[in-house]
C-alpha cells in the first residue's frame, strides 16, 4: 500500500517532466534513460489524458519489458501487449499459442475500448492483419432462444479456427458432447457452456474449467475469432493476382 501511494505521488508530479509533455502533445518519440522511466512517463501522460497510445519497441524482448514495467501503474485492462514471433521460420513451423491468444485478445480489446496503452514491436507492425470489418464479421453473438443447430454452430467454430477437443483445457478450444457445446473465447474470463433443446439455445452459462461447475447463467455471449490470420475471398483474389504478376 505504501509503495502504491509513493508511485501514485510520483506519477502526479511527472506531468511537468519533458517526456510526459511530449506525449501529451502527441509527439511521436521521446527519450528516456531506462525502461522504468519510460513506464512512469507513459503512466503519467495516460493518467493526465486518457487516450489511445501505441508504443513500438525495436524487438519483442524490449516490448515485453516495458509492458511488464507498466504493471501497477496502469489498470491491467487498459495496458495491452501485442506480440508476434520474430522468427518467420519459427512462426511457420510452430507459432506460439500463448502469443496467438494474446494477439486475438488485443485485437478485440482495441475495438471495444476508447483509451489504452498498447505496447508492441517492429515485427508486429509489418504483420498482415484483418481490417476492422473483417475481424468484426468473424465474431458470433449467441443468445438464449436463438434458432441454430448444433451442427451449424460447430461449423461456425471451425470457421473461426477453434480447435475441437474432447475436453476444454484452455482458450481457443471447443468441445461437443450430447446436447452441449463448451467453448472458450479469449474475450471471456471463463469458458461458456451452451445447452441446446433441439435447434434452439436453451441456456448459456459460464463454468469453472477445473471443477466444471456453473459460475453464472447469462443471456448472451460473444465468441471472437481464434486466429488473427483471417482470409476472405477478396484476399484470395489479391493473392492470385500477385502470383500471376510474379509469373
Amino acid at each position: 500500500q505504501e509503495r502504491v501511494m509513493l508511485v501514485e505521488g510520483l506519477i502526479r508530479r511527472l506531468p511537468e517532466y519533458g517526456g510526459v509533455k511530449e506525449l501529451l502533445n502527441n509527439n511521436s518519440s521521446i527519450v528516456c534513460n531506462s525502461i522504468q522511466e519510460e513506464a512512469l512517463a507513459l503512466a503519467a501522460a495516460y493518467k493526465r489524458k486518457k487516450q489511445k497510445i501505441v508504443i513500438v519497441k525495436n524487438n519483442l524482448y524490449a516490448a515485453q519489458r516495458l509492458y511488464e514495467s507498466l504493471e501497477g501503474l496502469v489498470p491491467q485492462e487498459e495496458s495491452l501487449f501485442f506480440p508476434v514471433d520474430e522468427s518467420f521460420r519459427m512462426e511457420a513451423l510452430a507459432a506460439s499459442p500463448e502469443l496467438l491468444t494474446q494477439r486475438v485478445y488485443v485485437l478485440n480489446k482495441i475495438l471495444e475500448e476508447d483509451s489504452f496503452i498498447l505496447i508492441t514491436h517492429t515485427a508486429a507492425m509489418v504483420r498482415i492483419l484483418p481490417d476492422v470489418k473483417l475481424f468484426k464479421d468473424n465474431r458470433v453473438h449467441l443468445k438464449v432462444g436463438d434458432q441454430i443447430s448444433m451442427d451449424e454452430l460447430v461449423q461456425k467454430l471451425g470457421n473461426l479456427r477453434y480447435s475441437r477437443v474432447n475436453k476444454i483445457e484452455h482458450s481457443l478450444q471447443f468441445a461437443l458432447r450430447g446436447g452441449v457445446i463448451d467453448v472458450f473465447s479469449v474475450n471471456n474470463e471463463d469458458p461458456v457452456r451452451i445447452e441446446f433443446f433441439g435447434d434452439e439455445i436453451d441456456s448459456i452459462r459460464y463454468f469453472d474449467l477445473d471443477s466444471q461447475r456453473t459460475i453464472k447463467q447469462i443471456k448472451d455471449v460473444r465468441i471472437i475469432s481464434a486466429t488473427d490470420l483471417i482470409i476472405n475471398d477478396e484476399i484470395y483474389e489479391d493473392k492470385e493476382l500477385l502470383q500471376d504478376n510474379i509469373e
